[in-house]
């Protein structure tokens, strides 16, 4: 019987995401703690730009990014970026300018200014709030779903659109959508302003929405979930670059920290709220 070989390389490094944090920590305004929870800029296409909380300079984005509470994205026209948080999914198109405005345990608050923001979530606890923001409206999603939010060039109108799942909508009232609905929400001005919701059929997929069901469907098929938790930050990577890398190169690299970077690395690793 022939015995198969797998040679095995230590690789003596921080890895990626612990390189991408040190980067954040780095520039202006460095001296933040470790966030106690983060989302992960898990997918850069095109020109995408990141802004850290309490600096005014925009970089380049970087896959592996960690990003938390004031921290700011913004997509060039024809870019897209996807993020993920625990089980949640937040994917950007072109010209869309998004931002954590609160992350903690149980709370995920996001503005979006501009742009289209789809979001699916996979599980959603009780007291578990992921809320989006609007110049129009309030937007929070009740129940595990597909959910697409956007806000016109002009900053003017919200549509909102629920494939499945459950959304609640508040500007004044509350409005409540369910699967299939979209409506546009659109205010008068001032603090005393009228809202107008407007409930329309919702409309066939477009390039964007077909992108996103393609992100959906590649993580619905991804084999590291049947090992992994899907709440593990980049875990349908693993399944570029684990196990099935693994069986064809037969060779296995471990990334090990320094003993200098381990307490750190130790409160990256618990940085998604579990």
């Amino acid at each position: 019987m022939t015995r198969m070989r797998m040679r095995t390389l230590i690789l003596i490094t921080a890895g990626a995401f612990m390189g991408c944090a040190q980067d954040q920590n780095s520039q202006p305004g460095e001296g933040r703690d470790v966030p106690g929870r983060a989302a992960r800029l898990g997918l850069v296409q095109g020109t995408v730009s990141f802004q850290p909380a309490s600096v005014e300079d925009w970089v380049p984005a970087e896959p592996n990014r960690p990003v938390t509470t004031g921290d700011r994205i913004w997509t060039e026209a024809g870019s897209r970026a996807e993020l993920h948080l625990g089980s949640a999914a937040f994917r950007l198109n072109g010209r869309t300018n998004f931002s954590f405005i609160n992350l903690d345990d149980r709370t995920a608050q996001v503005q979006l200014s501009l742009g289209s923001l789809s979001v699916r979530v996979r599980r959603l606890a009780d007291d578990e709030v992921i809320e989006i923001d609007t110049p129009q409206a309030a937007l929070t999603i009740l129940r595990p779903g597909e959910y697409r939010i956007d806000v016109s060039e002009q900053g003017d109108a919200t549509i909102a659109t629920v494939r499945g799942g459950q959304m609640e909508a508040t500007a004044g009232r509350a409005y409540t959508l369910r699967p299939r609905d979209q409506v546009r929400i659109i205010s008068s001005g001032g603090d005393g302003g009228e809202t107008t919701f407007d409930r329309r059929e919702m409309p066939v997929a477009d390039a964007f929405d077909l992108w996103c069901e393609d992100r959906d469907r590649r993580e619905d098929r991804s084999e590291s979930a049947r090992y992994v938790s899907r709440d593990m930050p980049g875990y349908s990577d693993l399944d570029e670059s684990g196990y099935e890398l693994v069986s064809r190169s037969r060779e296995c690299v471990i990334n090990v920290p320094t003993v200098e970077l381990a307490a750190t690395v130790v409160k990256i690793g618990n940085c998604s709220g579990a």
